[in-house]
């Protein structure tokens, strides 16, 4: 989606992985899915787990794709423009 609005390379992959954390859709999902009988308990953990391990990632993976850039631009933090 990010290439359909101009985006190329490295910044269609930062727009992905801060897309990539959206637990508290799947748990809304998840919860009704559990109270209709759709899905059972044990798909129910699953998601719970997914959506742990994905708010703590994105974060991380972020920091780093932010600072990669930051280091290939050789602008550094505290340092004005000149």
């Amino acid at each position: 989606m990010s290439r359909i609005c101009g985006f190329r390379g490295h910044d269609c992959l930062k727009i992905g992985v801060g897309m990539m954390t959206r637990g508290e859709v799947a748990l809304i999902v998840s919860q009704k899915g559990l109270a209709e009988g759709i899905i059972s308990s044990v798909y129910f953990t699953s998601v719970i787990l997914l959506i742990i391990v994905s708010s703590i990632s994105t974060p991380l993976i972020l920091k780093f794709l932010y600072s990669k850039d930051r280091k290939t631009s050789g602008d550094t933090p505290g340092k004005a423009a000149a």
